[in-house]
């Protein structure tokens, strides 16, 4: 997963969920707790919950491009939702990037 600016790609480099509150991202064959998620509305800004089994953390964006998982929310766990003619929708953070995912 990564965060798009624009023109560049900044990859969220991850060895474990612990290491410096980097997240881990992977495909599961089953919906556990792991990979379920809650949309929270925070005044028309959208903060993506994570149930983990040590309780939540929220999806986060740093100013540098690094998608990590913290344990409270504040502005970098915003994320403006924007529905797309599709139907699917993207999320831009507070830093102006997109939240983005590549398949390897």
């Amino acid at each position: 997963m990564i965060l798009r600016n624009d023109s560049r790609a900044t990859s969220a480099r991850n060895n474990s969920p612990t290491q410096n509150n980097a997240v881990k991202f992977d495909l599961s064959s089953a919906a556990t707790i792991w990979e379920k998620w809650i949309i929270e509305d925070m005044n028309g800004e959208a903060v993506l919950r994570a149930l983990t089994t040590g309780g939540s953390a929220y999806l986060s964006a740093s100013p540098n491009g690094i998608v990590s998982l913290q344990n409270n929310k504040g502005n970098s766990e915003r994320w403006k939702p924007l529905k797309n003619n599709d139907g699917s929708w993207s999320f831009q953070s507070g830093h102006g990037q997109w939240l983005s995912a590549l398949q390897n």
